[in-house]
């Protein structure tokens, strides 16, 4: 998908802080265009059931920046409002979106499953419960895996252990498939002892060879 002049991208949020949520739910936009986007009259809406607004936008997202919209709690935003109010998933699908002031859907995230309320994708149609984002983990976020947007938010989003707000999350993608959060230090230990045998093996390996040819 070739991305226009205008667009604005969802690229990670924080949905669900650890310990209390509200004053700490952030959400960052991204712009990949050549010109700055202004946000008079844009609104972000919520959905569990239905979508309902959940804050207005104001200022402008400066041309292939980020731009961090926060609850009073979060540090280093670019843009306060009141209240984001966003779901945190549990047993059906939530969704996010982001409308311009002519009232259109730039862009839109759903994460967890099923979409047992239909909820409608900035496509026009009810979103597959196959398709959507996964859960991100308390304390973690959903962040696009790359900035190329395919309305597929299974295939775009990843969830994160570490949030990366104002920085290309993506970046970490491939670490963060390899290392899921909460993944077991075992493995780790494991790969650490072969790597101990390999190298000492190969030292065997070569006194037994030199003894063999002193003693032949």
């Amino acid at each position: 998908i070739i991305l226009s002049v205008g667009t604005i991208l969802i690229n990670e949020v924080l949905y669900d802080p650890a310990g209390s949520d509200a004053g700490y739910e952030w959400i960052e936009l991204y712009n990949p265009s050549g010109e700055d986007v202004p946000l008079s009259d844009w609104r972000i809406e919520v959905a569990g059931t239905t979508f309902k607004p959940a804050a207005t936008l104001s200022d402008a997202v400066k041309s292939k920046e980020f731009f961090l919209v926060c609850e009073q709690f979060v540090s280093g935003c670019d843009l306060y409002v009141e209240k984001l109010g966003f779901q945190n998933g549990g047993g059906a699908t939530d969704g996010i979106q982001i409308l311009n002031h002519e009232n259109t859907v730039v862009d839109a995230l759903f994460y967890d499953s099923p979409n047992s309320n239909s909820l409608i994708g900035e496509t026009g149609g009810v979103v597959a419960s196959e398709n959507t984002a996964p859960v991100a983990p308390s304390g973690g976020s959903l962040g696009r895996k790359s900035l190329i947007d395919t309305n597929n938010y299974a295939a775009d989003f990843i969830a994160y252990s570490t949030p990366t707000p104002k920085l290309p999350n993506f970046s970490v993608a491939e670490k963060e498939e390899l290392d899921p959060a909460g993944s077991n230090p075992l493995f780790y230990i494991a790969i650490f002892l072969f790597f101990i045998l390999l190298k000492y093996s190969a030292r065997l390996l070569k006194h037994y060879n030199f003894t063999k040819n002193s003693n032949g």
